[in-house]
């Protein structure tokens, strides 16, 4: 389930699934864009991410809570 929503520079939406482990993409119309990540503790997953902050270069900032991290995205 959708835990955190940020605004990109590309006007898209990037949110923070915390229930699925992942980061889904949209536009404003709710297009689907991308997904990010997969539920687990390994390298390129994601446990539970809270957080989510897009800067204006387009690099993403992820709360990986369940994993203890902050880990940064480029989508």
């Amino acid at each position: 389930y959708p835990y955190d929503v940020s605004l990109g520079p590309d006007d898209c939406l990037y949110v923070a699934e915390y229930g699925a482990g992942r980061v889904t993409r949209l536009t404003l119309s709710g297009d689907l864009r991308g997904r990010y990540g997969d539920q687990g503790r390994g390298l390129g997953d994601l446990y539970g991410p809270w957080g989510i902050a897009v800067s204006r270069s387009g690099k993403v900032a992820v709360a990986d809570t369940g994993n203890r991290r902050v880990v940064e995205l480029q989508l």
